[in-house]
């Protein structure tokens, strides 16, 4: 089998994982090693695993032997708006806990659940240049090579905004008071940096519980609002 030779991680249907990266890293393989057309479902059983194969032996015989229909229905399953809008209220109801975890830890949390929310693009496919020496064949295999990766870079940079968003958002008042008003250049490895010195700096002089109680009383809305 001409699949033989490709190691691929399986796809388990577990929520750290990304369907849309799975499927195309598949097609990928796909392509590049030649696999016939007849055996490319037998390849996608080979790579899955836990509940998406549980839920693979489910569909009917003639789904199973197709591709496309296989793909099709695994997409369904796994990739589906309710799970995008489930990942996106947990990322919004994150709060930050400096007694469970560290910033560094936490900014871990956000960007991978983020990655649920605000999933990778599906490239476009791009079939290779017939001929490949014809000129505006390869031209059109750069120019479509290049609008997937802008469309990556796209959505890198909002990925990257929201993770900013919501970080900042998450911290407890006392730590957001010093990083809202930092510019949309900070980076979130500065503004996890700024967290960690406000905690270092809170365990050299801690503030008295009452003084803080009144602080969170009387800033969040104004906080909110600069957020």
């Amino acid at each position: 089998m001409a699949q033989s030779n490709v190691t691929m991680k399986p796809f388990c249907g577990s929520e750290s994982e990304n369907w849309q990266e799975f499927e195309s890293l598949l097609r990928s393989y796909c392509e590049v090693t030649n696999i016939p057309n007849n055996q490319r479902a037998g390849f996608l059983k080979l790579h899955l695993g836990d509940s998406a194969l549980r839920f693979y032996l489910t569909l009917p015989e003639a789904t199973r032997n197709d591709f496309e229909l296989c793909l099709a229905a695994l997409k369904r399953h796994f990739c589906n708006p309710q799970l995008t809008e489930l990942h996106l209220m947990k990322l919004e109801n994150l709060k930050f806990d400096s007694k469970l975890q560290t910033p560094e830890e936490f900014l871990v949390q956000v960007q991978t659940l983020a990655l649920q929310a605000y999933p990778n693009p599906i490239p476009e496919p791009v079939a290779p240049a017939n001929p490949a020496e014809d000129a505006a064949e390869v031209a059109r295999v750069e120019n479509e090579n290049n609008a997937n990766a802008e469309r990556q870079r796209f959505a890198d940079l909002e990925r990257e905004r929201q993770v900013r968003k919501i970080f900042k958002r998450a911290m407890p008042n006392w730590i957001r008071a010093k990083i809202f008003d930092k510019p949309e250049t900070t980076t979130i490895q500065e503004l996890c940096t700024l967290a960690r010195r406000c905690l270092v700096f809170n365990q050299l002089c801690p503030t008295d519980d009452w003084s803080r109680s009144i602080f969170n009383e009387v800033k969040p809305g104004l906080t909110e609002n600069l957020v």
